[in-house]
């Protein structure tokens, strides 16, 4: 489950670049890690920003997540998926791709 959500994430994400016409198949995207309970994610193909920058992503979606987007990350990076009603993992991708937009993810 954690892998489909990180897949739809991408998704999300490649999907709604104003590049996405310049998909690149072959290009590698790394995934990253935040110290805060937030799924791993992706960025950008070939996005490869220093870590201070990843760490403010960080601290900025964990800033704007809230209530029921907070419990579901925390579930998500516990591995804890089944314990996530369907509706918030359905729900899930599309708000976090949101905050990671609004906290500067798509210019990384």
């Amino acid at each position: 489950m954690k892998l489909s959500l990180l897949i739809l994430i991408t998704l999300y994400l490649v999907a709604c670049s104003e590049d996405a016409s310049e998909y690149d198949p072959e290009a590698k995207n790394l995934s990253f890690k935040c110290e805060q309970k937030i799924p791993e994610f992706t960025l950008g193909a070939y996005s490869d920003p220093p870590q201070e920058a990843i760490d403010s992503l960080c601290s900025c979606i964990w800033k704007e997540l809230d209530g029921w987007e907070k419990e579901t990350s925390i579930a998500i990076s516990d591995g804890r998926e089944n314990d996530v009603s369907a509706m918030h993992m359905r729900a899930f991708p599309g708000r976090f791709g949101s905050i990671m937009e609004s906290c500067g993810a798509m210019s990384l």
